[in-house]
């Protein structure tokens, strides 16, 4: 049968219509599809704020309620409160991938939520491929974030562990979080709840290699497992999607009893030379509050309470003091006498008093300050605090005094009379150009101690003398030198609130200790105390090493804290400081904070623990033990102490972190240490206060040195440092006179250690060890009893330690129980 050719022509055309017009729908339903799910997987709507400080510098926002609609990032200087925009374009990829592109023209590209290529503005390109979803950690991109792990969640579920990449210093870096803790909050009247998946972000390294190379970073989710922000919970960096405020430390923030950040940061003098009484000026910036109109540029005349800042680290480098400045505060940062552009000679720990006084009678005397002085600072910015208050000056109000360094001979550069070698980077960071310290970091500076004479170590690390140094090495005994920095002598004058805050590994923590027993001793007032799981570089990690505390070890409100102390004591507000808790503490084992009217806490009673042996303490297997039952007829035990070899301390002296839980089980196997372990322990035991320890012992030399240990042995042999110390035979009475000892005579050594909070967990041991140096950290005791810093000469000594009915050597343990 033939077909109609009329008909057929008008059938082809028709159908020739529709199946195009099927392949176009079929086309637009892809397309349609991949939009459709890329749509959900990146919201475009997740408006979020980066706050630092409860005070917003950033914020992106969605303007146009479409899918894949720009992105406006506004930023704003904390310093000068202007605000800049920028702008991101979200599109999709024809596979369905999503393309960001910043304003200048450069773009990232997710072709999966594990393949990114990076193309810059050039058209460079960078493929980024990776076995976990790739994520960017800045403001904008919480959005792109959010539906990156959406797409990876399908086909790759998570339990309690989540592994991703991101882009660190060119490269891609590997990250892991685990899910940690709820967080419950009424909204609007209706409980909601996110959880916070616990991690560690990389950080470029400073100027001291190692320390704080990784801090804490944190995750919040929804319970739907919708990502809607991140945050630095050290340093109160906080990018959160609107609506989930209340869940970060914006909470704390809100507290309407707290000043608000109404003003514009300004810089107002960038440098200004103040005359001290001998001539001498030192470098000093002052920052005050400004208009709160951003395009005023005039700072206000006040006149405001005023925050001082002295240290010898460059007063550029402060820059978080932005959270006081926007608060109604004005903040003087100056270098110190010899530091930066200050004239003078540096003379760390002796000539801090007469300046701090005299600039804050100079800032008290500045038409912006109304005369209410408050200080600030860490470390050596610490001390200088307690220098500043010697004379009562009536316009310094009160302190917050972090991890202060105490007295020349409290903990650096001695301790009980040692010499604290652990601080030579300290020393050779203010003592030398950053170029001459480059170099000596790439020496061993383990073998710059420990060649003789220790004189010579400056020499010897950087090719020239450094006098405050060679200074410090004349002056081995606490004579007048020394004096002129100890504090307790004016103690009379000094009356006001303070607020310590150090952590169990602190390195200078005996200052702190020094400063909080001299003013509570004294019967001050409103003395607050803050105590954490932390190192130096406080609130800032919640593991140090291989040791790992709880996820709550970071204090997250501490600037909060901080900021309403300065409230309280500078503008009277009446916002109950003083009623707080007189101190927090952090247990750790039981990895809990805790609070207490005194410290150490009422319920302390002091233990003393015995050690015992058959002479054979140095042999771990079958060695020592401690115990209740003091000693009866037992034999002492015997050890070699050859200072060529001397017993180490395990710390790298480069990264100046001096105190850390290392693992000492290697280093007991030695047979230059005694071992005394308890039984294992049938239940929890929680000391918390100052450990010590009393020994009999004898040598067959006129000095020496005796050092204690306590660590806490875990189910699998570790051997975890919590305190230890130090004491020398001739400074055994007094570190204001060396008295050399006479060759085996038996003679008792009281032996201080630390402040410590720590719960040793049933089925853990206790351990006590005992040896005769702390190499890399304390100055090894060369035996021969000649002056420590020309002695060139070695000498092995024979160590006798005592345990019997006569001689019962112990540990004094300040066991923490309900009811003591």
């Amino acid at each position: 049968m033939m077909l109609d050719t009329k008909k057929r022509a008008n059938i082809y055309p028709k159908n020739l219509i529709f199946r195009k017009l099927r392949l176009w729908l079929a086309a637009c339903c892809l397309i349609m599809l991949a939009n459709m799910a890329w749509a959900q997987i990146f919201p475009a709507e997740k408006n979020c704020t980066r706050y630092q400080f409860g005070i917003w510098v950033e914020k992106a926002a969605y303007p146009e309620k479409h899918p894949f609609s720009s992105i406006s990032l506004i930023k704003r200087d904390p310093y000068s409160w202007k605000e800049s925009s920028r702008a991101w374009k979200l599109s999709s990829t024809k596979e369905g991938g999503l393309i960001v592109v910043q304003d200048d023209d450069s773009k990232i590209i997710w072709e999966s939520p594990t393949k990114v290529v990076l193309i810059d503005k050039t058209g460079m390109r960078q493929t980024l491929e990776s076995t976990f979803p790739i994520l960017f950690f800045e403001t904008q991109y919480l959005s792109a974030n959010s539906g990156v792990l959406d797409a990876y969640f399908k086909n790759h579920p998570v339990d309690n562990v989540l592994k991703i990449s991101t882009f660190f210093l060119g490269d891609l870096v590997d990250m892991e979080f685990r899910k940690s803790k709820k967080r419950v909050e009424s909204i609007q009247g209706a409980s909601s709840n996110v959880w916070i998946w616990t991690g560690e972000k990389d950080i470029p390294g400073g100027a001291i290699p190692g320390r704080n190379s990784k801090v804490p970073f944190d995750l919040v989710f929804t319970e739907g497992l919708q990502l809607v922000g991140w945050f630095y919970p050290s340093n109160d960096n906080v990018t959160i999607e609107e609506g989930y405020e209340e869940f970060v430390t914006l909470k704390s923030w809100n507290d309407p009893l707290i000043s608000k950040p109404v003003y514009k940061a300004v810089k107002h003098e960038e440098k200004i030379m103040v005359s001290m009484s001998d001539g001498i000026s030192l470098a000093t910036t002052v920052f005050l509050p400004g208009n709160s109109d951003i395009n005023e540029e005039m700072a206000l005349k006040g006149p405001f309470p005023t925050i001082l800042m002295r240290t010898p680290y460059n007063r550029k480098r402060y820059w978080d003091i932005f959270k006081f400045v926007s608060r109604g505060y004005a903040v003087v940062i100056q270098d110190t006498r010899g530091r930066y552009d200050s004239e003078g000679t540096f003379l760390p720990f002796v000539d801090e008093k007469s300046d701090g006084d005299e600039t804050i009678s100079w800032v008290a005397k500045q038409s912006w300050c109304d005369g209410n002085i408050g200080m600030i600072g860490a470390s050596y910015g610490g001390m200088v605090q307690w220098h500043a208050a010697y004379k009562g000056n009536p316009y310094l109000k009160c302190l917050i005094s972090q991890n202060p360094g105490g007295p020349g001979h409290v903990d650096s550069p001695y301790q009980r009379g040692s010499f604290t070698t652990g601080y030579l980077t300290w020393f050779l960071i203010v003592g030398s150009t950053p170029e001459e310290f480059e170099k000596a970091k790439r020496k061993s500076l383990y073998d710059v101690t420990m060649t003789l004479p220790l004189i010579d170590a400056d020499k010897r690390a950087v090719g020239h003398e450094i006098s405050f140094l060679r200074e410090f090495l004349k002056h081995p005994t606490l004579d007048d030198f020394w004096k002129k920095g100890d504090i307790k002598r004016w103690v009379e004058n000094i009356d006001l609130p303070v607020l310590f805050e150090s952590g169990w590994y602190d390195d200078v923590l005996r200052g702190t200790i020094y400063y909080y027993d001299m003013m509570k001793g004294n019967d001050r007032k409103n003395q607050h105390l803050i105590l954490g799981p932390w190192r130096h570089g406080f609130n800032r990690t919640r593991k140090i090493n291989k040791f790992t505390f709880g996820d709550n070890a970071i204090m997250e409100d501490l600037n909060y804290i901080n900021v309403r102390w300065f409230d309280r004591w500078l503008k009277g507000i009446e916002n109950g400081m003083e009623k707080d808790p007189l101190v927090q503490y952090y247990t750790m084992g039981e990895n809990r904070w805790k609070t207490a009217d005194t410290w150490p806490p009422k319920n302390v009673k002091k233990e003393e623990w015995y050690f015992h042996s058959k002479g054979m303490a140095n042999k771990p297997q079958d060695g020592g033990w401690i115990g209740l039952v003091s000693p009866h007829k037992e034999k002492p035990d015997h050890y070699i102490y050859d200072p060529r070899n001397p017993t180490p301390y395990l710390c790298d002296v480069r990264y100046n972190e001096l105190n850390p839980p290392e693992d000492y089980q290697e280093v007991e196997r030695r047979q230059d240490t005694l071992v005394y372990t308890s039984e294992l322990l049938k239940e929890d035991l929680e000391i918390s206060g100052d450990v010590s320890a009393v020994i009999y012992a004898s040598t067959d030399c006129r000095d020496t040195d005796w050092l204690v240990r306590l660590t806490d042995v875990f189910p699998d042999g570790q051997s975890i440092r919590l305190v230890d110390g130090l004491v020398k035979a001739r400074f055994r009475k007094s570190v204001e006179k060396e008295e050399l000892i006479t060759p085996g005579k038996i003679y008792e050594y009281r032996v201080p250690m630390t402040w410590t909070s720590h719960k040793f967990l049933k089925g853990h041991r206790l351990r006590v060890s005992i040896a005769s140096a702390s190499a890399g950290y304390l100055v090894v005791n060369t035996n021969t009893g000649n002056p420590v810093a020309t002695d060139t000469e070695y000498k092995t000594a024979h160590q006798t330690i005592y345990h019997d009915e006569k001689y019962p050597s112990y540990i004094i343990l300040p066991v923490y129980k309900e009811g003591n």
